[in-house]
Formats: structure tokens, sequence, C-alpha cells
């Protein structure tokens, strides 16, 4: 085993005020680095300019953040305490300060020096066979809620203890995991928790749990975070209160409730949430008024976060892409197949490589209504994927590369003509699919290659198939936008 490299991560202005003690900032660090760290800001000491040689600091990872060795974290604390008697003079005539300090984040690993060319994560996502309760479209109490909740809760800590073994950076659940579907706004009610704004507090629920009233649920997304030391990304429900007084779109039972994903880093603290923008017939929640996508930062990349439906839309799909520039895309889902370009993971790898992202996608599990498929992929392919009908729980887990945020530039397309022999001709028809016309030709012999267009977009297959017998259709279609007109114009039953 090599020298431990440490993540040190330079806090922007929203960060600058720091705790009453030194005590507080261990909720800040990981075991690890807290080790080298107690006896030097145990106290109530408020540093204001900590000297950092420049030599020291082994290589600048992104903007902000910087990989070190543990020796030279060792120094920098010898450092620090060589100009403590100075900083003791100074937070005595100014009180509480405001300064621009380092603070150590939650990644550390173990291995050699090489380490410092960090060029993968590991990442994990889950599909889960959510426990569902009984009654979903009346009012429970808060006992009930929560005893359904922790089910599938008791699930999902299993899940976290085995990638934290894994040594997992990030973890994924998917959406509905918690508390089910079928909901009406009555009935989830309860189900729902006040969701603070990490941009304006921090709040490390596992340490702190009795901040708020009914907030369990992230205690638990908390501390499972906190204790396996990963990212934990899952899909809870926000209540957020709202006056018709001063808010013309505040309900009628003066409350919000989102459908929302947050995320905890890997001491437990709650870094961001996220209100899902477009809603699948989810009438138990609001659309929110803020219509805002949501990135966060990590020491192995940036990652932006959407759930389910959003993927169909400019806003968030290509918001983050455009305007948060991110290079990983986290995607809590309850996706349900809908062929033939709708299925999971055709339909998620393609756009991981279409924008050059890392997709990390967890599905629910209930094949009865096709909602399955759950998988980690790259813009170059699939690192790991699982799509079957039985319905038990997944973890799947991968390494990942870091990526240079670089959007695909794409040549221009080439001439390409359709083949033009008597089987193509004679076979080829038009169908309607999601009320779209299509082009359609039958794949007759047991192999071949087939080119079919459709205006200027050609596709070519090469395929070979089992049995003479097996029946298939290559279809194209040109389209300058997803249309959606069968799920918009019709209601599944799943939901």
């Amino acid at each position: 085993m090599g020298e431990s490299i440490f993540c040190i991560r330079k806090y922007d202005e929203k960060h600058l005020r720091l705790p009453e003690t030194g005590n507080k900032i261990r909720q800040r660090v990981s075991p690890n680095t807290w080790k080298y760290a107690k006896g030097i800001l145990q106290s109530e000491i408020q540093l204001e300019y900590p000297v950092v040689s420049a030599a020291m600091l082994a290589r600048v990872y992104e903007k902000d953040h910087i990989l070190i060795s543990e020796k030279n974290l060792s120094l920098i604390f010898k450092e620090i305490r060589e100009i403590q008697s100075y900083l003791k003079e100074s937070t005595s005539s100014t009180g509480k300060m405001f300064f621009e300090i380092i603070l150590f984040c939650f990644y550390s690993c173990t291995n050699s020096l090489d380490m410092l060319d960090v060029h993968t994560y590991k990442g994990a996502v889950f599909e889960h066979s959510v426990i569902m309760p009984e009654n979903t479209k009346e009012w429970v109490n808060r006992s009930y809620a929560l005893g359904n909740m922790m089910k599938n809760i008791d699930v999902y800590q299993k899940q976290a203890m085995k990638a934290g073994k894994e040594k997992v950076d990030i973890l994924v659940f998917p959406e509905d995991g918690i508390y089910g579907y079928r909901f009406n706004r009555k009935g989830v009610e309860s189900y729902l928790e006040y969701i603070p704004d990490p941009d304006l507090e921090d709040w490390n629920a596992c340490d702190e749990p009795d901040r708020y009233n009914n907030t369990e649920i992230q205690r638990s997304l908390s501390c499972m975070a906190k204790d396996n030391e990963l990212y934990i990304v899952a899909n809870i429900g926000d209540n957020q209160p709202c006056s018709r007084q001063n808010d013309p779109n505040c309900p009628s039972d003066d409350h919000y409730q989102f459908n929302t994903a947050v995320v905890y880093n890997k001491t437990g603290y709650l870094i961001t949430k996220y209100h899902k923008i477009n809603l699948f017939y989810e009438y138990q929640f609001d659309v929110p008024p803020e219509r805002k996508s949501v990135s966060f930062e990590t020491p192995f990349g940036k990652f932006g976060v959407m759930i389910c439906f959003d993927i169909i839309f400019r806003n968030p799909a290509i918001e983050l892409l455009e305007n948060h520039n991110v290079d990983n895309i986290v995607f809590p889902t309850a996706w349900m197949d809908a062929l033939p370009i709708l299925a999971a993971i055709q339909f998620h790898s393609a756009f991981a490589a279409g924008a050059n992202v890392n997709f990390l996608a967890a599905n629910l599990k209930n094949s009865s209504f096709k909602v399955h498929g759950s998988g980690i992929y790259s813009a170059e392919g699939y690192l790991d994927f699982h799509y079957d009908n039985e319905d038990v729980g997944k973890l799947l887990i991968a390494e990942i590369p870091i990526r240079n945020r670089k959007r695909n530039s794409y040549p221009e397309p080439k001439n390409m003509t359709e083949e033009n022999n008597s089987m193509t001709s004679n076979n080829r028809f038009q169908s309607l699919v999601f009320r779209d016309l299509y082009n359609f030709v039958p794949l007759v012999d047991i192999q071949g290659k087939r080119t079919i267009c459709h205006n200027k977009l050609c596709c070519s297959l090469t395929y070979e198939k089992k049995t003479d017998t097996d029946d298939f259709l290559l279809l194209v279609r040109l389209m300058d936008s997803i249309h959606m007109k069968v799920l918009i114009t019709s209601k599944f039953a799943y939901y």
C-alpha cells in the first residue's frame, strides 16, 4: 500500500465563514484527513491566512481542488502551527472573521503517488424493486408513511455498505425508490419532508438530526453517505410551505410538493437538491415555479442532475450541457420502455454518446410494466448495465473515465444512398410509430446488410439472425426533436 493521497478543496465565497469552533471542521473532513489535523485545528482559533507553500502542492486538480500527498499535508500543518501565535493575536482583536482558507474535502484514496494522475472514479447505480405501501390514494399519518419508507431505506443501507466496501465514490438510487408511485396529492403528503436549501445553509442531518422535524429519511441518507464515505444521490419528496398572500402560485393546501433529487457528500452534508421540472402524470407533485437546472462539483468531475422525463426536454438536459458544462449526469428514474426509440438502455446510452458525458442511470424494477434497465455509460459505450425480467434489485459498479468537458463535434454527413435492390424496393413500407410516419424494411434473409433512408438520414445495418423464423424490421425517420405524442395523449396504468 503506498502513501495516502488527499484531495483539498478551496471553498468559494459562500463557504468562507468558519464554524464557531475548530471541532466543527471535523464535519467537513474525512476521518483519514482529520487524523492529521486534530491537535492543530481543535482550538477555537479561527485561521485567517494560513501560509501554504506552493512547492508543497502536488498538482492542481481542475480549478478548485488540489491533490496532495500525506507527507506534504503534514508539512502544511507544521507551517500552520508555526504561525498559530500570530493568528491567535489577530483573532483576539477582530473576533469572528471571514477568510480564505483551504478546507479538506471528503475525498481520499490510498494508493501510490501515481494516483496524482487520476483518470477514473468508481460509480454505482442500484436498480430497486420498490416495496410499495398498500394505500396510496388516501392521507396517512407520518408514522405509517415512515414505516413504509424505512423498508426501502433498509435495502438502500445494505447496498450502500456493499458499495462502500468496494470503495465506490458515488452511488445513485432510482426515482420513487423510497416511497413508491401511484399516489395522489393527499396520499403522498406524509411521505414528504422539508428539505432546506443547501445553497443557503450547511446541514449534516446525520450529525444534527434535530434541526428540522420529520426528517428521518434525510438523516438516514446523510448517515449512509457518511458511514460509507461515498456520495449518495437519491429521490425523495420535498414539502415547501408557501403563502397565497405572497405567492399567487401557492397551492390551496399552502405548501408545494416537489419530486426532488438530493445529493450528499462523503461526510454526510446535503450539497444539492433538484426539483424535477418535467412531470409525467405525477399529479401528486407541483411543477417548480423556478425551473432551475442544477449541478454539483466533486473531486472527480462536475455532475448534472436530471430525473426521468427531464431527459426529453431542453431544460434541464441541454441546459446542463451548454450552461453548466457538466461531464457527468446522475439520473434517478422510473423509466418504462416504449419501443422502438424509448428503451432505457438504448436511450440513456445514446444520450451519453451524443453529449460526450458519463451517464449513471438508476431505474426502478417492475418488469410487468416494462420498468427496468439501469446502467453506467460513457461516451464510448456502456460500462455496465442490467436488463432482465426478474423483479429483484441489482447493484452495478464500474470504473468511470474522468472526462475533459469537451462537447462532441460531428463531421459533415456523408452522401449515402438507399440500396436499390428488388427486395428493398418491393418490401419497404411506411407505418406510424408514436403517431409519426416511419420508413420500414423487413429483414427477410437470415443474414445480410440493409440501408434505409428518410430524407437526408440513412441507417445502415449488418445483421445475422439466430433462425430464419425470426422476424425483424429496420426503421428510420428524420426528426429535429423527439416526438412524444403517444406519451402526452395516453395514460399508462403504471402511473
